[in-house]
């Protein structure tokens, strides 16, 4: 069990290293505002289900728009919102993130980045 702690403890810090150095440069551009890691475009302002983003993007957005409103509801049928609803085969990202925020939209812009 000792060699099992030693062998695994180095790759995953460089694991955290790495994903920390690839999310600064990101939240940076967004003056660290995690919200801005759902990459939800502009269209969307104003919108009940965005509520807790305040840092909307230019163009169409990313996948972390989708996953933003299944984590509100992953019981939910999100049918006409989402623009491939195979999206919610990778249910596990948005189920974790909704127990992990309680339900609470509000939450879900820190619990979406550190489950991920």
């Amino acid at each position: 069990m000792t060699f099992l702690r030693r062998a695994t403890w180095p790759p995953a810090l460089l694991a955290v290293l790495l994903h920390v150095g690839f999310l600064i440069p990101v939240l940076q551009r967004s003056g660290y505002d995690l919200s801005s890691m759902s990459f939800v475009p502009e269209k969307h302002r104003g919108e009940a289900e965005y509520a807790a983003i305040t840092s909307f993007q230019r163009g169409d957005g990313y996948d972390g728009q989708f996953y933003h409103l299944i984590a509100q509801n992953p019981f939910r049928s999100w049918a006409g919102r989402l623009d491939h609803p195979v999206r919610h085969l990778r249910i596990g990202y948005p189920l974790v993130a909704f127990a992990l925020s309680g339900g609470q939209a509000q939450a879900l812009p820190v619990v979406l980045p550190v489950v991920n």
